[in-house]
């Protein structure tokens, strides 16, 4: 039976299992977690549950023992409340002792105390974010049907694929892997980073292209980036975003300065720490006292006390964090141990009892080891992505979780996350209009087709693990092979009769060089049945070293290969070279000539 050495194995679709803990991939040592704070809390954080206020208390006992060379020392906080349009304001920092109470319109505040003879000796500062009670929504959040509304929770990890998951998070991954959990090996992204494919899990407009499907500013452009946000909230659900880098899902997209519909958003208060707190470190950058990771969790722990242990109410809410793992595949090593601990404390304060949970990840890595790696395809295009289902929710809905056994080995993709968990809001409120799919999907709570293609799945062919590709060195055959491509662009520019406008293209260098991985009816590797290899190609050209990407076949001998022009990709812009010419694939191929370059 091959099944076992496949993530998925039918007609169609072949995904070779890969074993994160092969020799060859545990060469690299994991880093170290260095601490943003040294020495016990100055200040900590009390919550009032009748009067629904916060307070910020100062440890006097804590000054007196370990910070007694500045004594006699005063205190100061800084508010931070809500600017127009999802802005922050602060205000001048303001003296007070022992403790403060919280008024209830604000995001956050950074305290700190220093010795009074000299206000420049900080004996600590520090920072917290507050979520409020919205008032606001007292009616919009009673319950709209008889239908019992879960909370949904989705947690993402930036830049994960289930085998790094696996290899660098081995805690997390134990958590996840307890009674409820459902994880789907065949999770193919859809997009190269973090925004393509989460505008597919949020829209399902998938694949995304490298610009806007709409004009954010246009409302209807508007409800569709925030749609699953927007209908939790018209269907009574509270909605939450949290994401520990500024540059967030809102931000990138252009649309974090029009009103949104989401009632927790701790963009405006991060943006307003990173301003005051200005020291980070590469990895798991640290803002103040803590790892902005934190801020993230905290916020998402806070939500879980309010509205999942205290006062159940339904919530629909995302917390991503990039800062430990989007610029290094063993971040995770480090963040393992600080995310299970915060799996931990939602645990007890029940979240899993009542709430669908859902951890994810965009992508795998793009480069390093993992990417160099043989295997490094199917780490770039297999993310992780587990979902839980309470226990209540199994018993009521046994189908569902019939189709997520079967669809673990399955091929699934962005937009059938999407669909399910429309699926989950759709419950509460039967017949609540939703627009319709832009590109073909089906929920990934109902039973997938054993034998789906790419194409079903809408999953891009430039990003689809059902015919694998496998890495290769880089040698003399993949040069001549690379050297046909750019032959071929030269060709056409001569047919162009535009030489005299362009240089003619030289090969640089070869990035990256793939071929297609081949199996027997059995599932056991083989060559090409055609004796034509498929090759997949990353290269430079001079003289401005622009990138392309190119398809290329070629018998074993390497001697005759086929190369379709519209296969070859341009990857890095460059329009200030091209603007000699006017035809659209010769901007592609044209480096003009400085005396044509106006």
């Amino acid at each position: 039976n091959p099944s076992g050495r496949f993530f998925v194995y039918s007609p169609q679709c072949k995904i070779p299992r890969v074993d994160p803990f092969a020799k060859d991939l545990a060469q690299w040592e994991p880093l170290n977690l260095e601490t943003c704070s040294d020495g016990p809390d100055l200040f900590s954080i009390t919550y009032d549950r009748t009067r629904r206020r916060y307070r910020v208390n100062l440890n006097r006992a804590v000054a007196e023992k370990h910070f007694a060379s500045y004594l006699p020392f005063g205190c100061t906080y800084i508010e931070i409340s809500p600017g127009s349009n999802n802005s922050s304001a602060q205000s001048k920092p303001i003296n007070f002792s022992p403790y403060w109470m919280v008024p209830g319109h604000v995001l956050g505040v950074i305290v700190e105390c220093h010795a009074l003879a000299n206000a420049s000796r900080v004996m600590q500062r520090d920072a917290f974010s507050f979520v409020q009670h919205p008032g606001n929504r007292d009616k919009g959040t009673k319950a709209k049907s008889n239908v019992k509304q879960p909370s949904i929770f989705i947690f993402g990890i930036d830049s994960m694929s289930r085998m790094n998951f696996q290899r660098t998070m081995p805690l997390t991954s134990k958590f996840v892997s307890q009674e409820g959990w459902f994880e789907m090996e065949g999770y193919n992204s859809v997009g190269d980073n973090k925004i393509s494919n989460l505008v597919a899990i949020l829209t399902n407009e998938s694949p995304w292209k490298d610009n806007l499907l709409c004009d954010p500013r246009d409302p209807s452009c508007l409800h569709e980036l925030t749609e699953l946000w927007k209908i939790s909230r018209n269907t009574g659900y509270l909605t939450a975003y949290a994401e520990d880098v500024t540059n967030d899902y809102f931000d990138q997209l252009g649309i974090d300065s029009i009103r949104l519909p989401v009632d927790f958003y701790m963009r405006p208060f991060l943006v307003v720490v990173e301003k005051v707190f200005k020291t980070f470190q590469q990895l798991g950058q640290c803002l103040g006292r803590r790892h902005s990771f934190s801020y993230a969790m905290d916020f998402a722990t806070q939500l879980i006390k309010r509205y999942v242990f205290e006062v159940p109410t339904p919530l629909f809410g995302l917390f991503w964090t990039s800062s430990f793992t989007h610029n290094d595949f063993r971040g995770g090593s480090t963040l393992d141990e600080l995310f299970v601990r915060y799996l931990e404390e939602f645990q007890g304060y029940g979240l899993f009892k009542s709430s669908i949970v859902i951890l994810v990840s965009d992508r795998g890595a793009r480069q390093g080891p993992l990417v160099d790696h043989p295997t490094g395809f199917l780490e770039e295009l297999l993310p992780m992505l587990h979902i839980y289902l309470p226990r209540w929710y199994q018993q009521r809905y046994p189908t569902e979780v019939r189709a997520l056994q079967l669809n673990k080995h399955r091929l699934s993709s962005n937009g059938d996350l999407y669909l399910g968990i429309r699926q989950f809001i759709e419950k509460t409120r039967p017949g609540i209009w939703f627009m319709e799919p832009t590109y073909p999907s089906l929920s990934i709570m109902k039973e997938l087709s054993e034998d789906r293609s790419c194409e079903e799945a809408s999953i891009p062919v430039n990003r689809c693990a059902c015919e694998p590709f496998i890495r290769l060195s880089i040698g003399q055959t993949i040069e001549q092979i690379a050297s046909v491509a750019v032959y071929r662009m030269n060709r056409y520019l001569r047919r162009l009769n535009v030489v005299r406008k362009c240089y003619p293209l030289m090969l640089g260098q070869v990035l990256k060089a793939e071929r297609k991985w081949h199996f027997d009816a059995h599932g056991y590797t083989v060559a090409s049945p055609s004796s034509v290899e498929t090759y997949r190609l990353v290269f430079t050209t001079r003289p401005y070293g622009t990138m392309f990407s190119s398809m290329a076949q070629a018998n074993n001998d390497s001697n005759v290969v086929t190369i379709k022009l519209d296969t070859i990709k341009l990857l890095s812009s460059h329009d200030k070279h091209s603007s000699c010419v006017k035809d659209k694939m010769a901007k592609k191929f044209c480096n003009c000539r400085k005396s044509n370059s106006n």
